[in-house]
């Protein structure tokens, strides 16, 4: 039998306990009113006196985390994206408006107990009331009881949400549409778009565009039929992080990408699996697409279904200019290329196994970056007998090609190519008598006037080796370890 001072501990407890929980709540929150269909409270814009709104969880607009802060005297204000609840009228049925916070009554709001886990909360004697519509504006009313004035509150969890001010915060949503991310400081974490197709203005399942400081993290892009996945379009300072993109279907005309990132500088792809796709993995492109990264990423099963021979997909599709790709682990490129070169940048510890064409193939047809030079280094390369609709895959691990840029890109040409202390492999099932590391150029072109394959480790293990393919074009080939 418990003792009378246990008992009476437990009781305090109790107490304690039931006071906490129906403590105000203040933090970050996120409001909702309704029981069967939840409809939360959001900012829709950040223009002062922009109405207020309510929206279920997967149509929101991107707001809906509060900040809540005790003001003293039982008051406090809520916050959102750095706009304050501010009623606007004292007459019922007043739409209820944000604006910056300026300490103004109409910005102090009471918090009130409903005693069934619910709240009200008032300004000037009305409450703030709900709509029954998704997307609707939220109003002021006397409170009489509805549904819709009794307003619950969750605390918002920020574990392993990355640094920042976010504006706008998508999380846990589930979408078979369209998400589409055109304002800057937004978050998409812990969401997964589904089952996208194409229809009329919409040929993607995510879409970033004219964005600044946008973080899309632990999200999945999935069995998408629409021409791609995930679009990054002249945005900047975006990153992408420990997603998943898997299962693309292109649209039969089209030379799909699963991601696209084009003329959008300060972009990073990390810790992210791209699988599975009938077109190209990743496709950068754009002259302004500057510091873009791809790190520790795995791309795998792309080219699924062909679009044509003379325009290959590859796992990496590669048009931007200086960027980088490191430790990264790439195979089945089932088509082309692991990463089809067509401008500048560096490529270091990455893991490339098992294409159609070359590894890593360079090709002169879109414009250089500031650094002028390609940098492969480090790397690890893996091509055997590799079975693709078709025959067997090639033996060159890195190609450098010329086929006289008709693409008329003046600025394509730069003089610098390294190619060092790389682990490079070919197997003894490769039928093809391609080189190792090949210069697919013609004498006299512009373009390759010092290239240098040096400190690497070639490993042939067909019975006829060959390690250099046209080695009198390399300004050196020496010292690396032949076996």
């Amino acid at each position: 039998m418990r003792s009378l001072s246990a008992l009476a501990a437990g009781l305090v407890l109790a107490c304690l306990q039931a006071g906490a929980l129906h403590a105000q709540p203040t933090g970050s929150n996120r409001l909702y009113h309704g029981s069967s269909t939840q409809l939360y409270l959001e900012r829709p814009s950040l223009a002062d006196w922009s109405a207020a709104a309510n929206y279920t969880w997967s149509a929101t607009s991107g707001g809906g985390v509060w900040e809540i802060t005790a003001l003293g005297g039982g008051l406090y204000r809520l916050d959102s994206g750095g706009k304050a609840l501010t009623r606007d009228g004292t007459a019922d049925w007043s739409v209820v408006k944000t604006a910056a916070y300026s300490g103004w009554s109409t910005q102090k709001w009471s918090i009130i107990a409903n005693g069934d886990g619910s709240w009200r909360i008032e300004n000037s004697g009305k409450a703030l009331t709900g709509n029954s519509g998704s997307g609707s504006s939220v109003m002021i009313a006397t409170y009489s009881g509805w549904t819709t004035q009794k307003w619950h509150a969750f605390t918002e969890n920020k574990t392993g949400w990355p640094a920042g001010n976010w504006k706008w915060v998508y999380r846990n949503v589930g979408l078979s549409s369209l998400l589409l991310i055109d304002k800057s400081d937004t978050l998409v974490i812990n969401s997964t778009i589904q089952g996208v197709a194409n229809s009329p203005g919409v040929t993607k399942a995510l879409a970033v565009s004219g964005a600044s400081n946008v973080y899309i993290k632990w999200t999945d892009i999935l069995d998408v039929t629409a021409d791609r996945g995930l679009v990054i379009l002249n945005s900047s300072n975006v990153t992408v992080d420990d997603c998943l993109l898997s299962n693309h279907v292109r649209p039969s005309a089209v030379h799909s990408s699963f991601l696209l990132i084009d003329s959008s500088p300060n972009v990073t792809i990390r810790a992210t699996t791209v699988q599975n796709c009938d077109g190209n993995g990743i496709l950068t492109a754009g002259a302004t697409a500057t510091n873009l990264l791809v790190d520790g990423c795995t791309i795998t099963n792309t080219g699924r279904v062909p679009y044509s021979a003379s325009a290959p997909f590859h796992s990496i599709y590669s048009k931007a200019p200086d960027v980088t790709y490191t430790n990264n682990t790439i195979t089945d490129s089932l088509d082309g290329s692991a990463i089809s070169m067509r401008s500048t940048g560096t490529l270091t510890g990455n893991q490339l196994s098992s294409a159609k064409h070359s590894l890593i193939a360079y090709w002169p047809d879109a414009s250089a970056g500031a650094s002028a030079a390609l940098v492969v280094t480090g790397n690890v390369f893996e091509q055997d007998n590799y079975d693709y609709t078709g025959g067997t895959s090639k033996a060159a691990l890195v190609g450098l090609n010329d086929n006289g840029n008709p693409n008329g890109i003046a600025g394509a040409y730069f003089q610098t190519y390294r190619i060092e202390n790389n682990q490079m492999r070919t197997g003894t099932g490769c039928a093809s008598a391609d080189a190792l590391v090949t210069a697919n150029w013609p004498v006299g072109s512009p373009g390759f006037g010092d290239v240098r394959a040096t400190g690497n480790t070639l490993t042939d293990q067909r019975a006829v080796k060959t390690y250099f393919g046209n080695a009198s074009r390399f300004a050196a080939t020496t010292p690396n370890t032949l076996q």
